[in-house]
């Protein structure tokens, strides 16, 4: 096409620079170089495809974390004004403006708005660019610890050149520091573009207050553009009173404040520091179904939404919104101190908020998944929500009506969640699908505990085969419910309770349900690594002894950490011995102060049984010695090696930290493992 050979290959700004400076003295002035590298340059140059663009072969430029400086943005500007197929910039985190911040953050070089300032220019001219990402600059001079000057003169360029472009569908300025008067003057400059595109601006974490927030309502309230519908102004710092002068211009428009896109399903914000203002501007995007009307789940868990239990005024405007919400399905509040509580009890306990929380659940007909779990509620405030809950089938805990496990490990839950958890496990609507449950390390305690079990009894349609309940400060109370759940339920086949107190008693009550109940496969009632005895030492282990000698279902059983004594062990082995049925495969005493006398029984059990797989008596004191004290007796271990020589079916046996086994002993033991490639053995 000959129009087109004879375009001239750059106009504007590098044209002028050319002409301007083609006569001058002594050094080339730095326009002039800029622009010969823009007319004739190739390859890369700071990392910019110089040739790529001058061919105009590039759609999307990545240039993110180059470096590439005031320089390097000007040499941009002279680019970018011809290049027709070009729509993607990244230049975030550049040093545009000659400034940069050390990893200690401590800020080098000197500001100037030169680089800046060119790339407004240009954007004056391209009509063909839709996203630009000038994040991370310190367009004002300030980096993120707030050292510098602070100036408006870069970021005031950028906001004249976005109240005439109309081809930017996208742009990034978050970590600017742009303060009030910026991230006010680029809001006033899109809105007031009429032929703006621009949908969506990310102002979160901004610290913008309350000043920057009457710019920007002003601006969004006299809008002349209907591009611009998700902005998101999270994380700042705004009152009460700013946060509903946005909510109320952002209702009258149809403007998301939160970042939520009108076509997105679910919306995470867990633990993102969001405060009382910000439960506002999240009230007034789920008050909107032009906004929200797709959004079905919105996680807020581990937030300050009360302000450390201070400030109820932004829990309640968010929970209002569910009264008028229809499409909301799960919500997950967990962990807000929605009572004015701490996980230490420090606070002034209110129910102020969870009340508005009940209220809004009885009018809101599509909630089927709640999550309040954490939020240091009183008996009192935690059954109002469940008898709520039972009403309209809400879960309570987060527990979806498909999930088939429920983990709640280190949630440190306490005796009021143990009420919501009743009230979800009790509900076939909600839980009646699941199969594993794990409440490990938590403060449950017997009150909880037996709230939970009594739950668990009630609920027909539920078939739990894992229940896990290690670390919860279980007594004997505690273990009798377990008992009464464990003594009917005909599915269960793991149960973990170990790191209790459970006692002779509970352990005896433990131990006669599974002498009815011989569907459980796997029974773990190891102590605490400092010697406490979980089942009440070797009284408790005669109980489990008395049920191993008529259950013949046990495939793993652990006893670790508990004061077995050789007493506990021997009547424990023993009883193993006597039941032909028998189908334990493996065995762990870990540190029970087993001595010769138990291991002696031990080697017994082991000689005969042919189920057995794996064997763990990894620190006792096998050989009478514990901890170099003692006098050494050889007839424990020699009494297990005789016992490995003859079994067959072990393969795996640790009897490491037995202190002074010796060489006798350990000769004894590897002479055993002659010909038994398939034992692995840990000495």
């Amino acid at each position: 096409d000959e129009d087109e050979d004879e375009r001239p290959f750059l106009g504007g700004p590098a044209e002028t620079a050319l002409l301007s400076c083609i006569e001058g003295e002594g050094e080339p002035p730095l326009e002039l170089l800029l622009a010969a590298v823009a007319c004739a340059g190739s390859g890369e140059i700071r990392g910019i495809p110089v040739q790529m663009i001058r061919d105009d072969s590039v759609s999307e430029l990545d240039l993110q974390e180059r470096n590439i400086g005031v320089e390097g943005g000007m040499l941009l500007a002279y680019l970018v004004p011809v290049m027709g197929g070009l729509t993607s910039i990244d230049l975030s985190r550049n040093q545009l403006c000659g400034i940069w911040t050390d990893w200690e953050g401590d800020q080098h070089g000197t500001y100037t708005a030169e680089g800046i300032t060119a790339i407004a220019d240009a954007l004056r001219v391209n009509g063909a660019l839709t996203q630009l990402d000038l994040s991370g600059n310190q367009l004002c001079g300030v980096n993120e610890s707030c050292q510098g000057y602070y100036t408006a003169e870069g970021i005031t360029a950028i906001a004249d050149a976005l109240r005439v472009n109309g081809a930017l569908t996208s742009v990034k300025l978050r970590g600017n520091k742009l303060r009030d008067e910026g991230w006010g003057a680029i809001f006033a400059a899109i809105c007031g573009n009429k032929d703006s595109k621009i949908m969506s601006l990310d102002a979160s974490f901004e610290n913008i207050g309350p000043a920057g927030v009457k710019l920007i309502a002003e601006a969004l309230r006299t809008s002349i553009t209907g591009a611009l519908t998700v902005t998101n102004l999270l994380g700042n710092q705004l009152d009460a009173e700013s946060a509903k002068m946005l909510a109320e211009v952002a209702k009258q428009k149809g403007i998301s404040l939160c970042g939520i896109q009108r076509d997105q399903t679910t919306a995470h914000f867990s633990r993102t520091g969001l405060e009382p203002p910000d439960a506002i501007l999240l009230g007034s995007d789920l008050s909107q179904a032009v906004v929200t009307g797709g959004l079905t789940s919105i996680n807020l868990s581990g937030n300050n939404l009360t302000h450390y239990g201070k400030d109820m005024t932004g829990i309640k405007e968010l929970v209002a919104a569910l009264g008028v919400n229809g499409g909301l399905t799960s919500l997950n509040l967990s962990s807000n101190q929605l009572c004015g509580l701490d996980s230490r009890g420090r606070g002034t306990y209110t129910a102020e908020g969870i009340t508005a929380i009940a209220d809004a659940m009885c009018v809101n007909g599509a909630l089927t998944v709640t999550n309040l779990l954490g939020n240091q509620l009183d008996a009192e405030s935690a059954k109002m929500l469940a008898e709520v809950a039972k009403q309209k089938g809400i879960s309570l805990c987060g527990i979806r009506r498909d999930q088939t496990t429920a983990d709640f490990r280190n949630k440190y839950l306490e005796p009021a969640d143990a009420i919501l958890l009743a009230s979800d496990l009790s509900q076939a609507v909600v839980t009646g699908g699941l199969t594993a449950l794990d409440l490990s390390s938590s403060d449950l305690n017997d009150e909880g505990v037996s709230a939970v079990c009594e739950a668990i009894l009630s609920n027909k349609e539920i078939e739990l085969a894992s229940f896990k309940m290690v670390m919860n400060r279980i007594g004997p109370v505690g273990a009798k419910s377990v008992a009464a759940m464990v003594a009917v339920t005909g599915v269960l086949t793991k149960l973990s309770l170990a790191r209790n107190n459970l006692g002779e008693e509970g352990t005896k009550a433990i131990c006669e349900a599974l002498e009815q109940n011989k569907t459980l496969k796997e029974l773990d009632l190891s102590g605490g690594f400092l010697s406490n005895s979980n089942i009440g030492g070797a009284a408790g282990a005669k109980h489990v002894a008395k049920m191993l000698g008529v259950n013949g279902g046990l495939t793993a059983l652990d006893l670790s950490f508990n004061e077995l004594k050789d007493e506990g062990v021997s009547a424990v082995c023993e009883a193993i011995l006597s039941n032909k049925e028998t189908k334990l495969a493996s065995l762990s005493m870990v540190e029970t102060r087993i001595g010769p006398v138990g291991a002696k029984s031990v080697a017994a059990m082991v000689a005969v049984t042919g189920a057995l797989t794996s064997l763990d008596l990894s620190n006792n004191s096998l050989c009478e010695v514990n901890a170099y004290r003692g006098t050494y007796a050889a007839e424990g271990i020699t009494a297990i090696a005789d016992a490995l020589c003859v079994n067959g079916a072990l393969t795996e046996c640790n009897l490491k930290c037995n202190p002074c086994i010796g060489e006798e002993g350990e000769a004894l033991i590897r002479k055993a493992m002659q010909g038994k490639a398939g034992l692995k053995l840990r000495i």
